[in-house]
């Protein structure tokens, strides 16, 4: 019976070598194919290697080529059990634990997996060459969990020990090493490994892109951006053309040629060309072209990307800003309050808000919005404005004091605390701020205009006619500037000098009464009374300067009766009157020109009540 026993053992064993046998051609088979045909080799050499277990159940070199077919099929679990039972049998094999743990880093099981890779690498005591490749694999398989468990450090010296035992793939453990070094901030490593990458396998895409990634990180656009060319040229990959495309963006940002705006626009273009449904690339082109002021193409595009990304409050923000650009305010305000509803923290949204309110003149809903979000540099100076225009002069001063202190150095600050100074009769205070303004480097009009101002109510012109000056230098087509040059002249009586100004802004803006109001005084304290006579009723022809309604027809009755049409001047006294009765030296040049037209009891009248009124 004993003698039986071992026979049918025997012809057991044989059966299971020739069908093992078998399963080793289907194995080449596969090793050979891709795809559906190789995982088809693997189910059959699975299912013969199943064959052979039952007829030899402690046979470790079937539960091995087994648990590797299961792998291949992604069929990890099995195959774990597999290498379980492999190190069962052989306890002392180093192999079957670094096959289980490739099986639990599949599975995501990353704490069992480093385990069974540190058994692994004390199991490989042989110093033998191909024992210490084996173990620089095991070193290299670790070092990829540590990876996943973000224990960067640890993996760059794993990769280091795989390299140092010869690793059969140096370019996979230098590649590897150089995103680590990345990850850890070390970017003069991470360079210095993936150039030596791209030096074993110069044909990798993925090596060129991930050296253009640490230029970024470094700073470096120009150089990245040729790193994520020669990845293209490798393989035309849309992340590769967005990688580009936001490396000429950042070139341009940081002061290059607005061509490379262009230039991103282009790359961005063939990225969704090859991915269409990509939100971050509509994105990016839409940020492109919001730089070069093409602000309906960028809302086209930040369009596309809420379409595609519903409720991301970054892609409704800049839906926003591209109404903002297009000075559309109240489709501005609406989708920034849309972003607040999917968003309620989002502060850039609310910051927006805040300022679209302000421009919309509604300062109450403007405050709001501002009160809401955390105080820095730009929320002072943001809501310092909206006090400034509601005429809440003390509560603008202290934000634009705050603003001062955070950021003494910014010359925009002296200027917004200087205006306020101005309009709050402080004008010795809003000189100090505005000098310090233009010394810090704000030299715009405006700063000088305003300078300008304040010397004025000091009542210095010479002075405040040097900074309008400067500030018409700055810009010339400000017809507030040259009006104002004009007054400062026409107060020192250069009233030729303040014509020209008068006449260059009229050449500016034709129709403005204001201009005419003041030009026909002008001409008139020249005597020059036609003339003035003309300027002061195209002044009442629009909507009459504010206020100066009784002067401008107080000035036409002059002008008359200075040419002798007494009969002319008359009614221009009596509108002068209408709007303002409390003025006795307009009821006298009334009663002067009455009586040369010969209405002497009316003349008489006036007379009498401008004895009274003195």
């Amino acid at each position: 019976a004993m003698k039986d026993d071992k026979d049918e053992e025997k012809a057991r064993v044989r059966h299971a070598a020739e069908i093992f046998k078998q399963c080793q051609a289907h194995l080449k088979k596969a090793q050979a194919s891709k795809g559906e045909e190789a995982a088809a080799e693997h189910q059959i050499c699975k299912d013969i290697l199943t064959e052979a277990i039952a007829l030899r159940p402690s046979h470790v070199q079937y539960f091995q080529a087994r648990g590797r077919c299961l792998l291949a099929l992604q069929q990890y679990q099995l195959a774990r059990d597999d290498f379980s039972n492999c190190i069962r049998l052989d306890p002392e094999n180093a192999r079957h634990y670094g096959q289980r743990g490739l099986c639990y880093r599949r599975m995501g099981r990353m704490q069992e997996a480093r385990q069974d890779y540190n058994d692994a690498l004390k199991k490989e005591k042989d110093q033998s060459e191909g024992s210490q490749r084996q173990a620089a694999e095991y070193h290299f398989e670790r070092a990829l969990v540590y990876i996943d468990l973000e224990l960067y450090d640890e993996a760059i010296v794993g990769f280091g020990q795989a390299l140092d035992k010869r690793l059969a793939s140096a370019y996979k453990a230098h590649f590897q090493r150089g995103i680590c070094y990345r990850k850890v901030n070390k970017l003069a490593e991470s360079i210095e490994n993936l150039k030596q990458a791209i030096n074993l396998e110069p044909n990798s895409a993925d090596a060129h892109n991930h050296l253009g990634l640490s230029y970024v990180e470094q700073g470096d656009f120009q150089q990245a951006k040729k790193c994520f060319s020669s990845a293209i040229e490798q393989d035309s990959c849309a992340r590769y053309f967005n990688n580009r495309g936001l490396a000429s963006y950042h070139i341009a940002a940081a002061g290059g040629p607005p061509s490379q705006y262009e230039e991103a626009i282009t790359d961005f273009s063939s990225a969704l060309e090859a991915e269409p449904d990509n939100a971050s690339f509509y994105f990016n082109r839409g940020n492109a072209r919001f730089q070069l002021g093409r602000y309906s193409e960028a809302q086209g595009d930040y369009t596309r990307a809420s379409d595609l990304e519903p409720g991301s409050a970054t892609y409704l923000h800049h839906q926003g800003l591209a109404h903002q650009g297009l000075g559309s305010v109240r489709q501005a305000i609406a989708m920034y309050e849309e972003a607040l509803r999917h968003h309620e923290d989002h502060h850039p949204s609310r910051f927006h808000l805040g300022l679209m309110y302000h421009v919309d003149g509604q300062y109450k809903l403007a405050l709001e919005a501002l009160n809401m979000i955390p105080v820095d540099e730009a929320l002072h100076e943001a809501r310092g404005l909206v006090y400034r225009d509601m005429g809440d002069y003390e509560r603008a001063l202290q934000d634009f004091d705050d603003v001062v202190q955070l950021e003494p150095e910014q010359g925009q600050h002296r200027y917004n605390r200087g205006v306020v100074l101005h309009l709050m009769g402080q004008e010795q205070d809003a000189i100090q701020d505005l000098t310090r303004a233009i010394e810090l480097g704000s030299v715009g009009a405006a700063v000088y205009s305003e300078r300008g101002l304040a010397w004025r109510a000091l009542g210095n012109m010479a002075q405040a006619t040097i900074d309008l000056t400067a500030a018409i230098e700055a810009d010339a087509t400000h017809t507030s500037y040259l009006s104002h040059r004009a007054q400062c002249l026409f107060e020192q009586g250069l009233y030729d000098r303040a014509e020209a100004d008068l006449s260059r802004a009229l050449q500016l803006d034709g129709n403005d009464p204001e201009l005419l109001y003041k030009r026909g005084i002008t001409l008139y304290a020249q005597r020059r009374y036609a003339e003035s006579i003309a300027d002061l009723k195209a002044a009442l022809r629009g909507k009459a300067p504010e206020g100066h309604e009784a002067d401008i027809h107080y000035h036409l009755g002059v002008s008359y009766a200075n040419l002798g049409k007494h009969a002319l001047a008359v009614p221009h006294y009596d509108e002068a009157l209408d709007a303002a009765p409390d003025r006795p030296h307009y009821l006298h040049e009334r009663a002067k020109s009455l009586q040369a037209a010969g209405h002497h009891e009316q003349a008489i009248r006036d007379f009498t009540r401008v004895i009274e009124a003195q």
